[in-house]
């Protein structure tokens, strides 16, 4: 691993993203958001090492339970990542998972996703995965280095989005389940790739689900309430939570921890992004809201129906409103003035300047009528 690289972490408790300098490897250090004691892992190669055909260049990031390396083939000289499953992973749960992932990775082929070339054990008896190895960065990394996305730009990646997404759901009834900035990378050549089928399921193997899978601040409710009963609409979800930190630079919802997180995403309206974000334009304020309606039937239902609602946003195309969206789109009183002070100081000048005129209005008449 080069010097001074970093080492992306996710705090488990709060699942803020954390960058530790390479030094740190091996050590605790404190989520700035939370407070929870992080422990940032040893890596389980160094370069020059080898996994199967490949020779190990750099560590390109790490997991809780994975690492990926940017690697050279010892038989091509081409580069290539390769993903890890680390050694002290002994829970046969998460190894299960990353076989998974395996799989879902050599199934999906598009233009617009990671391709995976292929996988084995090493002679050591680690699991590896070989995808192409992309330079690039990902929408979190562009929030956090310049902030939020143009509007257009956010609508554009997106639409980009929805028709792989669309073509992984009608090809193999895949449901990505981890939609999010960091899971989303722009190429160079200015590519949208959707990364990580690692937690990624088949609508028809998902029978029996207990457990509550994804990120979440952009997990749909059912993700948390109903998990064996997802299907794409819940990826519509993601995606619409994905477009809202586009555009406003941060998530649709806060919490200390991922239980107050959930009860958040159960029970919580966003802010609304033109609240967050003043000019965004109605069409993609309706849009995010139909995205993140939280009843699935309320949602648009398929793939076509959301890319047919992205272009209309990006034709600024308002269209009617639903009654459900009414209370996100067109705030209470009590709502606006809370997050406009100077909606509020505009609303209490006209308030006097009508008493005023009436108190005037009333004195000039009585005046008027006197001997």
């Amino acid at each position: 691993m080069s010097k001074g690289q970093n080492i992306r972490c996710i705090c488990i408790n709060c699942y803020s993203t954390i960058d530790a300098g390479a030094d740190l490897i091996g050590s605790y250090q404190i989520c700035p958001e939370c407070s929870h004691k992080i422990f940032i892992p040893k890596t389980t190669l160094k370069p020059e090492d080898t996994v199967g055909n490949y020779e190990v260049d750099k560590l390109i990031g790490i997991g809780g339970m994975g690492e990926v390396y940017h690697v050279k083939s010892l038989l091509d000289q081409k580069d290539y990542a390769l993903k890890i499953i680390r050694p002290s992973i002994i829970n046969d749960e998460e190894i299960e998972g990353f076989k998974n992932e395996i799989r879902m990775n050599l199934r999906v082929v598009h233009n617009n996703f990671i391709k995976a070339f292929e996988s084995g054990t090493d002679d050591k008896g680690r699991l590896y995965l070989v995808m192409e190895f992309v330079q690039g960065h990902t929408l979190e990394d562009q929030i956090v280095q310049e902030g939020r996305f143009d509007e257009d730009q956010a609508l554009s990646i997106s639409l980009t989005v929805a028709k792989a997404l669309q073509s992984a759901w009608q090809e193999w009834q895949i449901i990505h389940r981890d939609l999010k900035p960091s899971n989303i990378l722009i190429t160079k050549a200015n590519i949208v790739k959707i990364m990580d089928l690692g937690v990624s399921v088949n609508k028809h193997e998902n029978n029996g689900e207990t457990h509550i899978i994804g990120t979440p601040f952009y997990m749909s409710p059912e993700q948390i309430e109903t998990p064996s009963e997802i299907d794409q609409r819940s990826d519509i979800y993601s995606l619409g939570a994905t477009l809202y930190e586009l555009i406003t630079g941060t998530e649709p919802y806060k919490g200390r921890n991922s239980d107050e997180i959930f009860d958040n995403v159960l029970k919580v309206t966003p802010k609304h992004p033109a609240h967050v974000r003043p000019g965004v334009s109605q069409a993609t304020c309706n849009l995010i809201s139909h995205f993140m309606q939280k009843k699935p039937k309320d949602r648009p239902q398929t793939w076509e129906e959301a890319i047919q609602m992205i272009e209309r946003a990006l034709n600024r195309y308002e269209g009617e409103e639903n009654e459900n969206f009414k209370s996100y789109h067109q705030p209470s009183f009590a709502y606006s003035m809370k997050d406009d002070p100077k909606a509020l100081l505009s609303i209490v000048s006209v308030l006097l300047l009508t008493i005023t005129i009436f108190i005037v209005f009333a004195y000039c008449l009585v005046n008027s009528q006197l001997p």
